[in-house]
């Protein structure tokens, strides 16, 4: 099973690579990836394995969990992703190879790792095409074929038409990248299970398959960065800063100690699906976690690049509580002091992401 999925078709089906994963599925995202399911699907966790782990990235994952939040972005925008993938695809429209398909995933690799040096993804990508046994396997290698596919990387990289318009769609989809990657990292921590962190996704970490995600890890810069933050955060300008990975560790380091300090909470508390009104509400996940007079409170975003044309996004859109729940709330990552049922435009007003904790 694992050879013929996870080891061959993952990496032959590429109309969107970030669901080739252990655990993903290609079929029916509207009925894997909606709102509701993730509901139920936390609730069916919560009751049968509530000590399961959560996991977004490990040694074996075929992209890093920050390489797939970003892909995924190409779903909310396939017109612009499709007329991308018609201009890049005219650069090798004569030759044998890269087939197309091969192509599709150079260029969809390419973003979502993208700055990555060109003897890096090269090898990647001759792992990739081994993996998919299409032209050519570790049985069975095609040199020439697999040549051909490596000088057309390196025109890619030789090409600054090319390099300019990559560097111009990168652009555009990594902030929603970035901000559906932290809130995912919201959500494993909050949600029913043990949040699990694989070595250096502590900041962004833009790795492809292994052995690309098993180099070594600057564990000091982060200690550093960390020390830094301690003292030194501001939510604002790490949102502003948010390429550096600050952020990432901040969020990460705030909610694991507000873990430690609830762990009652999220190993036995309740999980209660919290609607959603106005026009942006399939937007926004939000859920409370409750043990006795213990509450917390989780919003974050979803396919945020569908509303990046819209002025005041969450203008009118409001998270709804439970009748019994408290009143008064702080939010844990901007010490944000907020009154029940307040708009998201206001849950969200210094982060795109909010957890709040019942204020006694």
């Amino acid at each position: 099973m694992a050879k013929g999925l996870e080891d061959t078709t993952f990496y032959v089906h590429n109309p969107l690579m970030s669901v080739n994963e252990v655990g993903g599925d290609s079929n029916g995202p509207g009925i894997y990836f909606g709102v509701e399911e993730f509901h139920r699907h936390n609730l069916a966790r919560r009751g049968r394995w509530p000590q399961t782990m959560n996991a977004t990235s490990t040694h074996d994952t075929k992209r890093s969990e920050d390489v797939r939040t970003r892909i995924n972005v190409l779903s909310e925008m396939p017109r612009e992703w499709e007329r991308c993938l018609r201009r890049w695809t005219r650069y090798h429209a004569d030759a044998v190879a890269p087939t197309p398909n091969e192509q599709v995933l150079i260029f969809q690799s390419i973003l979502g790792a993208w700055p990555i040096e060109p003897d890096r993804f090269k090898q990647y990508i001759v792992k990739a095409l081994r993996e998919g046994k299409t032209h050519t396997s570790w049985i069975d290698i095609d040199e020439h074929h697999e040549l051909r596919v490596l000088s057309f990387i390196d025109s890619l990289y030789a090409n600054e038409e090319f390099l300019t318009d990559l560097v111009r769609f990168h652009k555009k989809i990594s902030y929603f990248g970035a901000v559906s990657s932290l809130s995912q990292v919201v959500l494993k921590i909050t949600s029913p299970g043990i949040p699990d962190f694989y070595r250096g996704t502590e900041v962004w970490d833009l790795s492809l398959a292994d052995p690309d995600n098993r180099r070594p890890v600057d564990f000091a810069s982060r200690i550093q960065m960390l020390e830094q933050l301690k003292t030194h955060a501001n939510p604002r300008k790490l949102l502003k800063d948010w390429t550096d990975g600050r952020l990432k560790l901040y969020v990460t380091c705030k909610l694991l100690n507000f873990r430690r300090d609830h762990s009652d909470l999220f190993l036995r508390g309740e999980y209660i699906p919290l609607r959603v009104n106005g026009s942006c509400a399939d937007h926004i996940i939000a859920f409370a976690r409750q043990l006795h007079d213990d509450w917390c409170v989780v919003a974050v975003p979803r396919l945020l690049a569908k509303l990046r044309r819209r002025k005041k996004v969450w203008s009118g859109t409001s998270v709804e509580l439970p009748p019994q729940a408290p009143t008064h709330w702080m939010n844990i990552l901007t010490n944000e002091e907020i009154c029940r049922d307040r708009f998201a435009s206001e849950l969200f007003s210094q982060l795109p992401f909010t957890v709040l904790t019942a204020q006694k």
